[in-house]
């Protein structure tokens, strides 16, 4: 093909006809074959009731969700079957409500912090707005204490 004087060649022609290779059979290992070993002895030592996979079975996409709808392929879903076996490949479960369930449920821990960082808030607008209540001559200073009892709150 000429193009402003200059000879290019043609599109495409370092494309030419198929090579096909075929593996004997027990040739080499793919990564598929280790892609979940050792697993089943991780599991069997902890024995869980569930095993939480991430794939979608009954609800769709969220709507925000800019992600890949579905975690694991269908051929990693039957390799890791078939490396826990039956007994854990029976408990495997989508992972589409452990979201739900872990920003809906507060852990203790969690609930405490939360508590204090609210108490925190709430003392300092006690605060502002008692020191601010009446106009005097001598500054009034606010003592904010949380607790169940008075004795706690001043603990």
């Amino acid at each position: 093909i000429e193009d402003w004087g200059a000879v290019l060649a043609p599109p495409y022609d370092i494309i030419g006809d198929p090579v096909r290779v075929q593996e004997p059979v027990g040739g080499p290992m793919t990564e598929y074959d280790y892609r979940f070993k050792g697993l089943r002895q991780f599991v069997e030592a902890r024995d869980p009731q569930r095993i939480a996979v991430n794939y979608i079975r009954n609800l769709g996409p969220w709507v925000t969700y800019r992600g890949d709808p579905d975690g694991i392929s269908h051929t990693d879903y039957l390799l890791l079957s078939e490396e826990l076996g039956p007994k854990y490949a029976g408990r495997l479960v989508s992972s589409e409500y452990v979201i739900m369930d872990y920003t809906r449920y507060k852990v203790p821990r969690e609930v405490e912090l939360l508590k204090r960082m609210r108490a925190d808030e709430i003392a300092a607008l006690v605060r502002e707005r008692m020191e601010g209540a009446v106009e005097l001559t001598v500054p009034l200073t606010v003592d904010v204490g949380i607790g169940r009892t008075w004795k706690d709150a001043k603990g």
